[in-house]
């Protein structure tokens, strides 16, 4: 079992005992993967960040960076994100979030846009770089 702390948006904390490895938890949170996880239905824009301490995972409203604080991502940009650096193509994170491909393109590029860059390479590792996202580096991409 590993116990699992959700602290949300409006400063409630959630706590759930979960049969997944801490580890798999974390990943699939930072990943963008982490609504079929709080047993509860979560509005599709909530974006969630994952950290994990020994078998403890702490799940959090990812924060924007101090660096740059005017980059306020929705969740759903978040989620994006977190896909797109998770190795998933336009069509795979469409399917994943059941909206249409052309529908995340026009994100992807308004993610570029608030990140001031060109491609979603440069996006990720800023993003990376920034703390607000956790790519799997030991997974491979799809």
């Amino acid at each position: 079992m590993t116990h699992v702390y959700f602290f949300g948006a409006d400063d409630e904390l959630r706590v759930l005992d979960l049969p997944q490895k801490a580890e798999d938890i974390t990943r699939a949170i930072n990943q963008g993967e982490w609504q079929h996880l709080t047993r509860h239905k979560a509005a599709p824009n909530e974006a969630m960040q994952a950290m994990q301490s020994g078998k403890v995972v702490i799940v959090t409203v990812p924060q924007p960076p101090v660096q740059f604080p005017d980059l306020r991502l929705s969740g759903r940009e978040y989620q994006i994100l977190q896909l797109i650096a998770a190795g998933y193509t336009y069509s795979q994170i469409a399917y994943e979030l059941h909206m249409q491909a052309r529908t995340i393109y026009n994100h992807t590029i308004s993610l570029r846009a608030k990140f001031k860059v060109a491609t979603n390479e440069q996006m990720t590792a800023l993003a990376t770089a920034l703390g607000l996202i956790h790519p799997d580096v030991d997974r491979p991409f799809m």
